[in-house]
């Protein structure tokens, strides 16, 4: 997303900074912005003649660090000889600060050791493309707007980095790389536009400059100024916009450093942000001393500078950009409100233009559109569209699920009706749309359209399905089956439900189950491969694998009979109901559980209860050894508390009792 997207200044951040440039404003010339990274006294420039010598392998390169020392800060860039330098300040001790050409990087270099000099003057002429022609050059004072705007290359705006931030990190060859962390700005970076804000205002000289610069007008927009490139098909008069000079050097400064991919984030406030886009004469000025304070307590360093040209060619950029995604919204529009009604190969977006914030977008109870529907709302950038600020992070919650496309438009049309959006195939959006059009209701449509099958497969994947057959054959049942129970049938061969009935079919010629559910029927696929391997009927298979399961259990049983002879079956009402609701009375007053096992003792709260024994479907199973004593009283006025002690061997009852409310339950061996 473009800075320009959308760019909201807010009337009490303009005023508050106003106040504070209000001061520094007067005797602004040429426009100047510039991205700074590590805060020190700007000089003015006069040219580069000094210059990198004398370096040679293995390190044939002089360091240009943050700080003045080899051992703190960071290593910016490594200089090779015969790299142009301009001198802003000397140090006794040997460290100088430079500004490179003609990246225009600013840091500090050791000059030298001893009688090796590592900076050395002078060479004779400008270097090309240098900023000699930049505003405060020379001491001869502003440069008039007619010679900004035609000049060849000049210094504007200087981009500052703040190494030290979380959001930046720096590459290993000295590059500046940004990275977001976390939060609102997983996929941007905070980016402070100083005094851009007062862009808008056409009385400052400043302004009008820098837009007569990329060759717009000051507008004097009504309010916070936005721009949003899928609304507006008035696309000239955005133009006008001042928040198009903020995506203009947005699109400048990413063209000069290619390797930054995030999106930049505008921000009013220069104590969040990782970039910092600085007009130079704010930097030049006096009265911005309190400024550059701030500039050096943040360890900001100079990073890039943007020309005249440079914001130029950015606006250009923009502008392109802007009409052709205008073009490319318009022709969606048209493609589906031109859509059949039977049309669902592809799946678009519609909502109402006067809504605020967006969370529940209805859709139709149609089991072959849900999935294609709920597939299109995990798209961050339509849930940024829905809930109407591409610049937050945004969730929405579960599509509310009408019956109809009447239902959804009555819905819609209601001031106070649940949708105010429809997520559906553009044949049934097409529809919608010309109704709204019919009852004068304004309505947007997402700018795009996304095919049936790509919707389908990213809601699956959210769903854990690894492909969209696997997802298609869960979806043919009712309720759909999990991922990993599609999986197992898949094992099994069957693919689809056609497979999955003549499975049904085979397990009933071979007189396998009477039932059908889906664990039976996989448990005689797994059978009915190994009938096939051993010469023998499925039913043959699934005999002897139960003889053996029951072999095995009573094995176990005698196993565990020797150790607990008993177990004590507890049920509150019914198995299927949890037992510690019999331990309840209400009104904060519970009931106990005591036992004593063998050498074993506890009394159970109503909230260790569940520590205890296990859940079967007979109900809560505790075992017991030879000489046990259990106490219990029933709490509940509703449920009935039952015990049974029966032998775990052979699963004789040889004990049972019921108890009403607070009855007490209690047996002994």
């Amino acid at each position: 997303m473009l800075l320009a997207d959308r760019i909201s200044l807010i009337g009490r951040h303009r005023a508050v900074l106003r106040q504070f440039w209000m001061a520094i404003i007067a005797g602004f010339g040429a426009a100047s912005l510039i991205v700074f990274g590590a805060a020190t006294a700007i000089a003015q420039q006069q040219g580069y003649p000094y210059y990198v010598a004398n370096t040679a392998p293995p390190d044939a390169y002089l360091a240009l660090r943050s700080e003045p020392s080899s051992r703190t800060g960071q290593r910016l860039m490594e200089m090779p000889n015969d790299t142009r330098l301009e001198v802003l300040t000397k140090r006794p001790d040997g460290w100088w600060l430079v500004k490179t050409f003609p990246s225009g990087m600013q840091g500090w270099a050791l000059s030298g050791v001893g009688r090796k000099s590592w900076i050395v003057c002078c060479k004779t002429g400008a270097p090309e493309s240098s900023a000699s022609a930049s505003n405060g050059s020379g001491g001869q004072g502003p440069i008039p707007t007619s010679a900004v705007a035609s000049s060849g290359p000049a210094t504007e705006i200087l981009v500052y980095a703040n190494l030290q931030s979380p959001d930046v990190a720096k590459s290993l060859n000295g590059g500046i790389n940004l990275k977001a962390t976390s939060g609102a700005s997983k996929d941007r970076i905070a980016a402070a536009f100083v005094k851009f804000d007062l862009l808008v205002d056409g009385q400052y000289s400043y302004g009008q400059t820098l837009l007569q610069i990329i060759g717009g007008k000051v507008a004097q927009p009504r309010g916070s100024v936005h721009y949003r490139r899928d609304r507006s098909p008035d696309l000239k008069s955005q133009f006008l916009e001042t928040a198009n000079v903020l995506g203009a050097v947005v699109r400048a400064f990413k063209s000069k450093n290619p390797s930054i991919k995030q999106d930049l984030e505008p921000s009013t406030s220069i104590d969040r942000a990782a970039l910092i886009f600085v007009p130079q004469r704010v930097i030049e000025k006096g009265a911005a001393r309190d400024f550059q304070q701030r500039l050096a307590a943040k360890n900001l360093i100079l990073i890039s500078t943007l020309t005249v040209d440079d914001i130029r060619a950015g606006y250009t950029a923009l502008k392109s950009d802007m009409i052709a995604a205008g073009e490319r919204s318009r022709n969606v529009r048209n493609a589906i409100l031109g859509a059949a009604p039977d049309d669902t190969s592809r799946y678009g977006a519609l909502a109402k233009s006067d809504r605020t914030i967006l969370r529940n977008p209805c859709v139709v109870n149609n089991r072959t559109q849900l999935p294609e529907a709920r597939g299109l709302l995990l798209n961050k950038d339509v849930i940024r569209w829905f809930v109407n600020d591409e610049g937050q992070e945004a969730a929405l919650g579960q599509p509310s699920v009408l019956q109809t496309l009447d239902e959804i438009y009555a819905a819609m049309v209601r001031p106070d009706g649940q949708c105010t959006a429809v997520v559906a195939p553009v044949g049934q959006i097409s529809t919608v749309a010309k109704a709204l059009v019919r009852d004068g209701i304004s309505f947007d449509i997402y700018p795009a359209t996304f095919p049936a099958s790509d919707l389908r497969f990213a809601y699956a994947k959210s769903r854990g399905f690894n492909d969209i057959d696997e997802f298609n054959l869960a979806d043919a049942f009712r309720p759909m089956l999990s991922p990993a129970t599609a999986q197992e049938l898949r094992r099994h061969g069957v693919m689809t439900k056609d497979n999955w009935s003549k499975a049904v079919e085979r397990m009933k010629v071979a007189n396998y189950s009477g039932s059908a559910s889906v664990q039976d029927v996989i448990q005689f696929l797994e059978d009915e491969r190994n009938a096939a391997l051993m010469h023998k009927s499925p039913a043959d298979v699934r005999e002897s694998r139960l003889r053996a399961t029951q072999e095995t259990q009573a094995a176990e049983r005698a196993q565990l009979a020797q150790q607990y002879p008993y177990q004590a079956i507890i049920v509150c009402g019914s198995p299927q109901l949890v037992t510690t609701a019999c331990f309840s009375a209400g009104h904060n007053v519970y009931t106990d559980l005591e036992l004593r096992n063998g050498d074993d003792y506890g009394l159970y709260k109503i909230y260790q209860i569940s520590q205890l024994g296990r859940v079967t479907p007979q109900g809560r199973v505790v075992d017991l050894r030879e000489h046990f004593e259990i106490k219990m009283q029933n709490g509940s006025e509703m449920l009935t508390l039952s015990l049974r002690i029966v032998e775990t061997k052979t699963g004789k009852e040889v004990f049972r009792k019921d108890a009403g409310r607070f009855d007490v339950l209690s047996v002994r061996n």
